[in-house]
């Protein structure tokens, strides 16, 4: 008898303890369902203020485009007259006078090649720069990344003087390269900086098992980690160009040849000492942004998923 008491006590005992874990868990659901819909009450109450904070920055971003636009097809005294008004009549020959006056020709063609030249060079080599850093494991890697962030720390225009002269010393003034070869050396620092950190994200197994296989390091990094890195590289490649493209001040120093002006030198033409033809300013603007519009609105996705990528992972 003593001995079924104690077998029933054990199986109670065992029975006991699913119980007391169905318990804990059963508690444990109700604290989570609790705290999401705390959570979820308070996203509701900031919900209109987040609309009305994305609405007023909206607005503020299109504003500015719209006058653009408008004032892109007025003549100048209806630009002054009434700047913020629709156009009457409106101007299309502003966008030919200012292709043909303004040399826009030959500055898109200018602007193309140094943007193509500085980009593909540029991400390139701070692609295999990262590669080199994070997955080839080089003595002293904090002190290399060092080197790279100290060049985003230096002001691009403290740099123009010392490009100017090594530039002169190369014999570039003047030509493509005086403006490719600086674009280069500015835009790497960034684009090495983005590709370590996506790196860090890769799996270092996928290389180390093409390597085992017999691998080389540079085909490694063409056939695998670079495929995987294409957010990245898209992210690279907007944020570059974009910069590139739009710069003025080194164009304006280096170029100093008068057939040598990318789009902001050329759009500088249309100001004079005594009076300036804001029609076709505005025109000549909205042709030279429109390219890179283009490109964002293409790859905006691709975009978009290079700046959350890393903190998805």
């Amino acid at each position: 008898m003593a001995g079924a008491q104690v077998q029933h006590g054990v199986e109670a005992g065992d029975n006991g303890v699913p119980a007391r874990r169905a318990s804990q868990r059963t508690r444990q659901a109700d604290q989570a369902r609790r705290g999401d819909a705390s959570e979820r009450r308070r996203t509701s109450r900031l919900r209109p203020l987040t609309h009305l904070v994305l609405i007023a920055y909206s607005i503020f971003a299109v504003v500015p485009v719209v006058f653009i636009v408008l004032a892109s097809v007025k003549s100048t005294p209806e630009f002054f007259g009434d700047p913020f008004g629709l156009p009457k009549p409106v101007a299309w020959s502003n966008y030919s006078a200012a292709w043909d006056q303004g040399g826009l020709l030959s500055a898109f063609r200018d602007s193309i090649v140094v943007t193509l030249g500085a980009v593909v060079v540029s991400t390139t080599v701070s692609g295999l720069a990262a590669y080199a850093v994070v997955r080839l494991r080089p003595r002293f890697p904090a002190a290399l990344q060092l080197l790279f962030v100290i060049g985003l720390l230096v002001p691009a225009p403290v740099l123009v003087i010392p490009m100017f002269l090594l530039m002169k010393y190369l014999g570039l003034i003047g030509s493509i390269g005086s403006l490719v070869v600086p674009y280069i050396g500015l835009t790497i620092p960034l684009s090495f900086l983005i590709y370590v950190h996506f790196l860090r994200t890769v799996p270092a197994s996928l290389g180390e098992a093409a390597q085992i296989d017999g691998a080389s390091p540079w085909r490694v990094y063409w056939r695998i980690e670079f495929p995987l890195l294409k957010p990245a590289t898209m992210n690279v490649i907007i944020l570059n160009v974009v910069f590139v493209w739009n710069d003025f001040l080194l164009p304006l120093v280096l170029g100093t040849k008068n057939d040598l002006h990318t789009l902001p030198v050329a759009i500088v033409s249309f100001f004079g000492v005594y009076s300036t033809a804001y029609g076709l300013v505005f025109a000549s603007v909205v042709m030279a942004v429109l390219p890179v519009v283009l490109i964002y609105v293409i790859f905006s996705r691709k975009f978009i998923e290079g700046i959350t990528a890393g903190a998805l992972k």
